[in-house]
């Protein structure tokens, strides 16, 4: 009777555990999608897809910001009544993080065990790239489910022999993958690489189903190849290469980067423990272990000396589960041996300690570059009406028009201009002009609103 009252309440600490875990990140994505404003991509997603129609987010691409499959999915959110045009543009990411959370611990539990699945749901999830992407309404949460539901279904090859089934599933997730992001090439080729190592004897049955993807993905891409020209895809200015040697050169800080950025936790803090963990990994794991971890090191250096580009970090978001999982790996043996009633309140400290890292970095992260999006929801407020606005070298103009249409103003006018020095002395019939600071030589014109990046000119006459 003792026996069975254990196993009761080990299963209900385990449910009650895994439920608890899981709440926290889903709160995080919630509570950011309502606080943080429009980013510069979004509210271009908004803009150029979401705010027209089906026909512009499948056959129009004028840039990676369109994340094809993402820009169709916020289409039909846009129609989602009551919400704010903000919210309905993120409600997606934030189902799709919670998906992710279920598929990545259906996988470790599948594949390694229920206490080493909830250490890596439970870190992961809450991973500086992982938080961000879990409310932003971009197309990298979706290359993050995708990624781990092919990496299960390549699991479920290697250790199957190659089920038919398998091979479908890999298929289809390899497809929607390609056609929320071509970047999704790379985790492709990587867990391609991975099969192949231990399904060699079937690669016939590997080209085939490969065959088959790239069918399918070149009739999804057929309307931007018809109407743009397939250039707009693999040759737009974003993903021109920049030689051998200037990759070479730049991927060993740019994996430094990728770990600082994806982790939110510096490089040189999370570098000795993976490789550590490595090297045990190669001393006490299985086989399929140390391919897997070996392979998913070097393939971003192979691809990216072949493509010869050094892409955004953001490219590679779904290593922050692979960073996780490699840190486990190798005590996933004594991690099974754990009580959930030690292992449960560490990772909630865990997650809440970065809960608070994000919040603590989120804000200067989002004010970098050139995007600049929490000063732009300082400057918007002031500014926002039926006027007149002239742009030279700002972004700011969409954060603008997204929040311009969202209040329903509709008689407003904007220019942008990317241009070198300026002075707003000599521009003339507009309401608000706003310049690049370092860019500015105006020198009669007084300054309406001044921040750290920009210089804002209001006409008198026309805005009073």
């Amino acid at each position: 009777m003792a026996r069975l009252s254990f196993s009761i309440e080990d299963s209900f600490l385990e449910k009650s555990g895994v439920a608890l875990l899981f709440i926290l990140p889903v709160l995080v994505s919630i509570y950011y999608a309502i606080t943080l404003p429009v980013s510069f991509d979004e509210a271009c997603t908004f803009l150029l897809f979401t705010n027209k129609n089906y026909e512009a987010a499948f056959a129009h691409y004028p840039a990676p910001n369109n994340h094809i499959l993402h820009s169709l999915v916020t289409i039909s959110s846009s129609n989602i009544p009551y919400f704010s045009n903000l919210f309905k543009l993120r409600i997606s990411s934030i189902i799709i993080n919670a998906i992710t959370l279920f598929v990545s611990y259906q996988f470790v539990c599948t594949h390694f065990n229920k206490k080493t699945a909830l250490i890596v749901v439970a870190i992961s999830s809450m991973l500086f790239m992982t938080i961000y992407y879990s409310y932003m309404s971009r197309g990298y949460g979706l290359n993050n489910l995708f990624f781990i539901l092919t990496l299960g279904c390549s699991y479920n090859i290697i250790k199957k022999n190659s089920v038919i089934k398998n091979w479908i599933l890999f298929g289809l997730f390899s497809v929607l993958g390609f056609y929320t992001m071509p970047c999704f090439l790379y985790p492709f080729l990587t867990l391609n690489g991975f099969i192949f190592i231990y399904n060699y004897k079937n690669c016939k049955q590997q080209f085939i189903s490969n065959l088959i993807i790239l069918i399918f993905v070149l009739l999804l891409y057929t309307p931007i190849i018809q109407n743009e020209g397939i250039e707009a895809i693999i040759n737009n200015r974003f993903v021109k290469p920049i030689g051998i040697l200037n990759t070479l050169k730049s991927l060993p800080s740019f994996s430094l980067n990728v770990i600082e950025e994806i982790t939110g936790i510096s490089w040189f803090l999370i570098l000795p423990f993976l490789l550590f963990s490595l090297f045990l990994i190669k001393k006490r794991g299985s086989k399929i272990d140390y391919y897997f971890s070996v392979l998913v090191i070097i393939a971003p250096f192979i691809l990216l000396s072949l493509h010869r580009i050094i892409p955004f970090v953001r490219v590679f978001n779904y290593y922050g589960f692979i960073i996780v999982l490699l840190f486990v790996i190798p005590f996933k043996e004594r991690i099974n041996k754990l009580d959930f009633k030690i292992v449960v309140p560490i990772l909630l400290f865990i997650q809440i300690v970065l809960a608070f890292n994000f919040n603590r970095k989120i804000r200067e992260y989002e004010d970098k570059d050139l995007a600049l999006n929490i000063t732009a929801n300082q400057i918007i407020p002031k500014i926002i009406g039926d006027y007149k606005y002239f742009f030279n070298w700002s972004l700011l103009a969409s954060n603008l028009e997204f929040e311009l249409i969202s209040k329903g103003y509709k008689n407003y006018q904007i220019k942008e201009v990317y241009e070198g020095n300026m002075n707003s002395d000599t521009i003339s019939g507009f309401d608000f002009i706003i310049i690049k600071k370092e860019l500015d030589k105006t020198k009669h014109s007084k300054v309406f609103l001044s921040t750290k990046y920009y210089n804002i000119y209001k006409d008198q006459k026309q805005t009073r």
